[in-house]
């Protein structure tokens, strides 16, 4: 088998005669990538103040809603994740910062 991975992440995936994702790592790398991403991207296009704020909430809520599913632990109320209907209310409460941002905010020092 070749996971081309150390030999303790291996070790300390296989659980219960099973490996599982290792969901901690994709999420780190998840938030790395919508770091960079806000920093590269939204900060350069930005015009309002608040604008990379609510990306961040979009962007981890997004990250965090598909490698919670990915997870074997998750709290359950009945059918759903917990922590993905939280996900989905970052998402919304991002969407909507942005949207009010977008209208009613105002410019960024740089682009007056």
């Amino acid at each position: 088998q070749s996971l081309h991975l150390p030999q303790f992440i291996i070790k300390n995936m296989y659980i219960e005669n099973a490996y599982h994702h290792p969901t901690f790592l994709y999420e780190s790398v998840g938030n790395v990538i919508v770091f960079l991403v806000i920093i590269l991207l939204v900060r350069h296009f930005a015009k309002k103040n608040g604008t990379q704020f609510f990306s961040y909430f979009v962007g981890y809520g997004i990250v965090r809603f598909f490698v919670e599913g990915m997870r074997t632990d998750s709290l359950m109320l009945g059918p759903l994740r917990i922590a993905q209907v939280i996900s989905l209310i970052f998402i919304a409460v991002g969407i909507g910062g942005m949207l009010y941002v977008h209208k009613k905010g105002t410019l960024r020092p740089d682009f007056s």
